[in-house]
This record gives structure tokens, sequence and C-alpha cells, in this order.
């Protein structure tokens, strides 16, 4: 069983470093002091989250900033 719970840790791990290399953005609230299982502690997840949220919102609006504004094309200098 150690083997079968380790080799599922290498591969979340491996998951979770491919969707951090292609996200734009990631917001990590700060949840170290709750348990998984904290559901009577849901207004106090939903702050941290909240306030991530806001943290990351100058990162956010420059990404989408960076995705609306027209990309300069390539210029051409003959030598295909």
């Amino acid at each position: 069983m150690d083997v079968i719970g380790l080799s599922f840790a290498i591969l979340q791990r491996h998951a979770d470093l491919e969707w951090r290399r292609s996200a734009d953005v990631i917001i990590e609230p700060i949840v170290k002091d709750f348990l998984w299982d904290d559901f009577d502690r849901t207004d106090e997840l939903i702050a941290a989250g909240e306030a991530a949220a806001r943290a990351a919102m100058p990162k956010i609006r420059a990404v989408i900033a960076a995705k609306r504004s027209p990309q300069k094309p390539e210029v051409n200098s003959g030598g295909v």
C-alpha cells in the first residue's frame, strides 16, 4: 500500500508541475492552518481564497491586458 500511495503522490506532483507551467496566473490561498475536512471553517477558507485572489489581481490584469493588446507582426527582412 505504501508503494501505491507513493506512486500516486509522484503522479500528482508531475501533473501539478505540468499545469503550473501552462498557467498564466496561479492563485494559492494560504491554507496551511486548515485541515482537509475543516468544513466548519468554510468562511475562513473562502476569505483566504478571496485574499489570495485580490493579491493576484495586478498580475491577472497584466495578463489580460497583454492578451488583449494586438501583437506586432514580425517583419520579414527578405531572407525568408
